[in-house]
């Protein structure tokens, strides 16, 4: 357990590298297992290799590696190298260190269906960083006590000094570590990428104690007397997750990285590697729809002109319909009682022509020429000369 409390420095970011190709634990179970000189996973330095202190740059070898995981379940791979000279030299490790952990954490990446072994194509140190690809000088598999692969990340645990099944890894600044899983191993591809499309990265987290002049692996005598623990945490490079061709069909699809975009790396501790949202298209502001033009109010009818009722001679017969003049016919056949009502247009009727258009008011006996006093007097007194005559 002592040992399990310690961290490396400089190292971490090879260490992240290796760690992840042999296999892993989760942040949490490592960072829950080591605590040693304040240099616990949340305390430790944070080095990105955006800003050029580290290298840790993560490859998906394949175009569908980039897949979302809905469409290439169980069938990515990925290829880790990591070096980082400077950030030894600012912890003080300058002639390198024995590594303890090593711990990768990627939330966006399903690591549960990976064996250490088997689905492991290379999980070793390049020494001076001098091969290409992914060629290694020395095999780090034999050194490895212990390591867990699950959703989320790995954590792969090195033997300690006094472990009969070995000792620590060495790693000097000028070194890298490299590790390559899934395509190219005895099993093949076994990760399951996230389903949602963006930029994600690895962050990585690695301790151990630094080395003296004595950096032979398995000479007990190397160990040193007064162990200096170091812990480091590491941001990578950012790759997509998209159904993509290339990567500028991505950057088209999701924008540029965030390293590019300016949005801020995750402090480490967090959910490991951060995917990035796909940019949203901008949605247009809707355009305010016209106001509808309040419908002119039809203008009032006018309320008919009510007729009013007269006998049944004055109103019918041809007479009554001449005296309405060009006002139109009230008459016709329209005798007795009747009583026509005047609308505008034609008033109708078996008599009917054209009412001129203009509104009147049917004339009453009153008003028009019809039957006057003068008229009714004249008329009794031709009835009484006719009444003597015929006497």
């Amino acid at each position: 357990m002592e040992r399990r409390n310690k961290r490396v420095s400089a190292t971490l970011l090879a260490v992240v590298l290796a760690v992840s190709a042999v296999g892993g634990v989760t942040v949490l179970a490592f960072a829950g297992t080591v605590a040693a000189d304040q240099h616990e996973r949340e305390n430790a330095p944070t080095y990105n290799t955006s800003s050029g202190a580290v290298n840790f740059t993560i490859n998906l070898p394949t175009q569908t590696d980039h897949l979302p995981g809905s469409q290439n379940q169980q069938n990515g791979s990925i290829e880790y190298f990591a070096t980082g000279q400077q950030a030894f030299t600012e912890q003080n490790a300058e002639d390198g260190l024995w590594m303890n952990f090593i711990v990768i954490e990627a939330e966006w990446i399903d690591y549960s269906n990976c064996d250490v072994t088997q689905n492991t194509k290379v999980f070793g140190i390049d020494r001076g960083n001098t091969r290409s690809g992914t060629r290694v000088d020395e095999d780090l598999i034999e050194h490895r006590k212990g390591s867990t692969l699950e959703q989320g990340g790995l954590t792969v645990d090195f033997y300690d000094w006094g472990d009969l099944g070995g000792g620590p890894p060495y790693l000097s600044p000028d070194d890298a570590v490299v590790a390559a899983q899934g395509v190219g191993s005895n099993a093949g591809p076994c990760l399951t990428m996230t389903s949602t499309p963006g930029w994600y990265q690895l962050q990585g987290y690695t301790n151990g104690t630094i080395a003296t002049k004595c950096t032979e692996e398995g000479n007990s005598q190397c160990e040193p007397d007064n162990k200096k623990w170091r812990g480091i945490n590491l941001n990578s490079n950012y790759v997509y997750i998209c159904d993509c061709e290339n990567e500028q069909q991505a950057r088209e699809q999701l924008g540029p990285p965030p390293t590019e975009s300016g949005t801020p790396t995750p402090t480490p501790g967090g959910n490991g590697a951060t995917p990035t949202p796909t940019q949203a298209p901008n949605t247009p502001t809707p355009t305010q729809a016209p106001n509808t033009p309040t419908p002119t109010q039809a203008p009032n009818t006018p309320t008919p002109t009510q007729v009013q009722t007269t006998s049944g001679g004055n109103a019918g017969g041809g007479n009554a319909g001449g005296d309405a003049g060009g006002g139109g016919n009230a008459g016709g056949s329209g005798g007795g009682d009747g009583q026509a009502t005047r609308t505008q247009g034609n008033a109708g009727g078996d008599g009917g022509g054209n009412a001129g258009g203009a509104d009147r008011a049917t004339p009453t006996i009153s008003d028009g020429p019809g039957f006057t006093p003068v008229v009714a007097l004249v008329a009794l007194l031709a009835a009484a000369l006719l009444v003597v005559r015929r006497r």
